[in-house]
């Protein structure tokens, strides 16, 4: 037998391959070692948005979902991502966007989520916790880098200690984003931040109905 890195793959490497108005629904996937449980691979996204107008729902993944190069409208709602790797590391190709993260839980070791040179995502109603020990590079459960004009609203982040900061805004290009409404806690002794935004990210806006477990640390 051979035993694959990638649960499923989406393999769009071929010269003008596409793949639109797909759903993913109701799988149970475990990743196999150095893989992800759904990986988009998508090498010619200068031709192509590759994989746009879709839908991932309802699903059991165990080893997280890896979808570098996505197109527009891309859902990702209602489900359950655990243990090894980021619980969603994904990316965009240029002017693809609106991306709707939603209703996910997710317990994964190396953090919720890593959404890079992305534009207007919608991040919502999400429970996250760092309830593992922290296994990745980022310092963060929620990590907007390049990342412009999205939303994250509604969700609920509970560092359990384990991890540095709830959420962090980062790299120049990361800018208009709005933080609303979630509920985070930070551990103090890390030190812990609820929320950290790096250099070069101007006018992104952290409301005033953010509740913040334990002490406020921005």
């Amino acid at each position: 037998t051979t035993a694959f890195a990638n649960a499923v793959e989406i393999n769009l490497s071929a010269t003008n391959a596409y793949l639109a108005h797909a759903t993913f629904s109701n799988l149970n996937l475990t990743a196999g070692a150095n893989g992800t449980a759904l990986n988009l691979t998508n090498s010619n996204y200068a031709l192509e948005d590759g994989f746009f107008t879709s839908t991932i729902e309802r699903c059991v993944f165990v080893g997280g979902l890896s979808l570098l190069n996505s197109g527009d409208s891309v859902v990702i709602r209602e489900n359950t991502m655990t243990d090894p790797n980021l619980g969603i590391n994904m990316s965009s190709v240029a002017g693809a966007a609106n991306c709707v993260i939603m209703a996910n839980n997710i317990t994964s070791a190396g953090g919720a989520m890593y959404l890079q040179s992305m534009l207007e995502p919608k991040v919502v109603f999400n429970q996250c916790e760092q309830s593992a020990t922290y296994t990745g590079s980022l310092n963060g459960m929620f990590v907007l880098s390049a990342t412009s004009y999205g939303l994250v609203a509604d969700n609920n982040m509970h560092s359990h200690g384990n991890v540095q900061s709830c959420l962090i805004i980062e790299n120049s290009g990361a800018t208009g984003n709005s933080v609303s409404r979630n509920v985070m806690s930070a551990d103090s002794a890390l030190p812990g931040y609820h929320i950290s935004v790096g250099p070069n990210c101007p006018g992104n806006f952290v409301t005033d109905d953010n509740s913040y477990v334990d002490r406020v640390n921005v």
